[in-house]
């Protein structure tokens, strides 16, 4: 059991690390098993970052987005009407 456990924590610890693009040298289960976790947990840090971010720009483009949707609606609705452009 123990040798399949080290098989699938090797084959774990170079598919992340081919990921992560890191040389670090563990050479025992344990280790495999602590850079695994860390790397899936710093992968999930990582992305939770980046949304956070994306979050925060789409919300500043939020307001000014709002504002042109009001202001080609007004424009639109003025054109229908046929009222004159010096309102």
């Amino acid at each position: 059991m123990d040798d399949y456990l080290f098989k699938y924590s090797t084959a774990i610890y170079y598919s992340l690390r081919l990921y992560t693009v890191r040389d670090i040298g563990p050479t025992v289960l344990m280790e495999r098993m602590f850079f695994a976790i860390f790397a899936v947990v710093s992968a999930m840090i990582n992305a939770n970052i980046f949304g956070n971010i994306y979050m925060l720009i789409s919300e500043m483009n939020a307001r000014p987005n709002a504002y042109q949707s009001q202001h080609d609606a007004a424009i639109t609705a003025m054109s229908s009407m046929k009222l004159p452009s010096d309102l």
